[in-house]
């Protein structure tokens, strides 16, 4: 994170994803310069427990763009929405620009996940639906390859990039931007690109995005919280934590939705380095994800030697280890029903 990023600490997330394709006319007979609209086909469906409008086979005018709008039924959410079979995330609306050419949008709805009292935010209501993967409980990060995690390890701008790239709803991105220090067949080089070209991260100003640099906790939290809509009402409660900070907005919009917090004196550190073990815990926060501590405990799963039972992040780090299926308990907790 470095200067570019402090100016801007808050991308906020696109309500709806748009699919931008040039306009199509075919030739012909037509009343207006020998040409004709071509008329094309858009095949919405949608699952039980909600309703897509409009549904069924809707015909629209090359050129011309489609709105579908997406309503879950009481008691239930938005499970996904794919269009021309890839998944969108769980937009409430999505629009067909420029259309030339037949589509198919469909929608799946689920049981909405019950309130509990952890404190964190949903993630369909932060936004972070829009951009990050929350339904599908694959594993985020990993180890060393030796039986090692690393906890207490400090994350590199090259992990944060590639872990929050593995959580992407649509990694299909336009890539606009590149580092010299960058290599393409550099391991993280595809995340770093994609996610500067969406604006998460950037690089120091002179064409170098510095991979292996440590990253600090305040940076590390505005880098997360451009995955959110910002909290314009949220105040800050950490004692090294101000208002004139550049990072200010970005701690409060994250303290405000329970995915940070801070030391037992109240103070945040946001100039400590962030270790492998609290951004694990940030982002299994901002996904909502809650380790289900009984099935961990059978022993059937993905361990690390450095990360004893008694670690404090212990749970955190199986949450975002372990790919899992899963469903909610009645107080809204995390009950998983398998690996995978």
């Amino acid at each position: 994170v470095t200067a570019t990023d402090k100016t801007d600490p808050n991308l906020a997330a696109s309500a709806y994803v748009a699919v931008n394709v040039p306009i199509s006319v075919n030739p012909g007979g037509g009343s207006s310069g020998g040409t004709t609209t071509k008329t094309y086909t858009i095949t919405a469906t949608a699952g039980a427990h909600g309703s897509i409008d409009p549904e069924g086979r809707v015909s629209v005018k090359g050129g011309s763009d489609k709105v579908f709008t997406i309503s879950p039924n009481n008691g239930y959410r938005i499970e996904e929405v794919r269009v021309d079979g890839r998944s969108v995330g769980t937009v409430s609306y999505y629009v067909f620009s420029n259309i030339d050419e037949n589509h198919t949008i469909s929608v799946t709805f689920a049981e909405a996940r019950p309130a509990n009292n952890n404190g964190i935010a949903d993630p369909s209501e932060t936004g972070v639906a829009n951009w990050l993967r929350v339904t599908d409980h694959s594993a985020f990060m990993n180890g060393f390859g030796n039986g090692l995690f690393g906890p207490s390890e400090n994350i590199t701008r090259a992990q944060t990039a590639q872990m929050f790239y593995n959580l992407l709803v649509n990694k299909d991105v336009p890539v606009t931007i590149s580092f010299t220090d960058v290599d393409d067949d550099a391991w993280y080089a595809e995340a770093v690109k994609t996610l500067a070209s969406l604006g998460i991260v950037s690089g120091l100003g002179n064409g170098t995005f510095a991979p292996n640099r440590q990253i600090t906790r305040a940076e590390f939290t505005v880098i997360a919280t451009r995955f959110a809509k910002v909290n314009a009402n949220a105040t800050n409660t950490f004692t090294d934590v101000n208002p004139s900070d550049w990072y200010y907005s970005a701690i409060s919009t994250a303290a405000s939705y329970g995915w940070i917090a801070g030391m037992a004196d109240g103070s945040f550190q946001p100039g400590a380095k962030i270790t492998r073990a609290q951004a694990a815990t940030i982002v299994n926060r901002m996904l909502a994800r809650t380790c289900d501590r009984n099935f961990v405990d059978g022993g059937s799963v993905r361990m690390f030697t450095d990360v004893p039972m008694s670690h404090w992040a212990y749970y955190q780090i199986m949450e975002a280890t372990n790919s899992h299926t899963h469903r909610y308990d009645t107080d809204g907790y995390e009950t998983w029903t398998g690996l995978k």
